[in-house]
């Protein structure tokens, strides 16, 4: 099992630069991403991006308001 994380305070976006990979979205659903989707995770969504590929996954990673590292809530793993 791949740990969830979660952002309380901040909304994220991803887009997908290159590569392609899995997203948890949370309701522990997992979908294809790949390069052009974009992704909006809401402040405390659980989630997850995870290359399941030989190919390097690029992703652009945007918050608001800025990151800190103090608001990441990592599952335990099981």
């Amino acid at each position: 099992m791949l740990n969830a994380l979660s952002d309380v305070m901040r909304s994220l976006r991803l887009l997908v630069t290159g590569g392609s990979g899995l997203m948890c979205d949370v309701a522990g659903k997992e979908r294809r991403i790949g390069k052009g989707d974009a992704v909006v995770i809401r402040p405390g969504e659980r989630h997850f991006v995870h290359n399941d590929t030989d190919e390097e996954l690029r992703l652009i990673v945007t918050c608001t308001p800025a990151w800190t590292p103090d608001c990441l809530i990592f599952d335990e793993e099981e």
